[in-house]
């Protein structure tokens, strides 16, 4: 498996129907040699004060820079929240969700690269298939590992690991 580069960006936003609480959301990149994976996912509620929020995330930010995994952590204030969402793209294609792996048609890009690295593209959770005349690529993304691996960096960001 190739390298992978590591961003985060962290939000508060005040939330909730009174807009009472002001929240933390992760905003996560992954990016392959060839390929990324971004989200942005609610992580926890921080305070009722704009303040004191934004000192409990900049302890986080502080845990998880110490982490020494991430390449860029930022961290901001915002009005509203994101909404949640999953972005995959790869050797020019934009993937779609199925019912047991994303998926999307098979580019020229795609076809140079499985050519020069097939083994390294399959390593990553790639295979192709061909239905109905067409040549589809389909993405085994394994969020299990993802979330895992984002519910550890919560901990870690939280304190919890001691």
């Amino acid at each position: 498996m190739s390298k992978r580069e590591m961003n985060i960006e962290m939000e508060v936003a005040r939330t909730g129907k009174l807009e009472q609480f002001y929240t933390l959301y992760y905003y996560t990149e992954i990016i392959g040699n060839g390929f990324y994976v971004r989200r942005y996912r609610y992580v926890q509620n921080m305070s009722h004060d704009k303040d004191t929020a934004m000192e409990k995330a900049k302890i986080q930010k502080t845990r998880l820079e110490e982490s020494g995994v991430w390449n860029r952590i930022g961290l901001e204030y915002v009005e509203s929240p994101k909404r949640e969402f999953v972005d995959l793209k790869a050797f020019g294609m934009d993937f779609r969700q199925g019912k047991k792996a994303y998926w999307a048609y098979a580019t020229s890009e795609f076809w140079d690269e499985w050519k020069k690295r097939k083994d390294e593209i399959k390593a990553e959770g790639f295979w192709v298939s061909k239905w109905d005349g067409q040549w589809m690529v389909y993405w085994r993304v394994d969020f299990d590992q993802y979330d895992a691996m984002d519910a550890a960096f919560t901990d870690l960001a939280r304190g919890e690991d001691e």
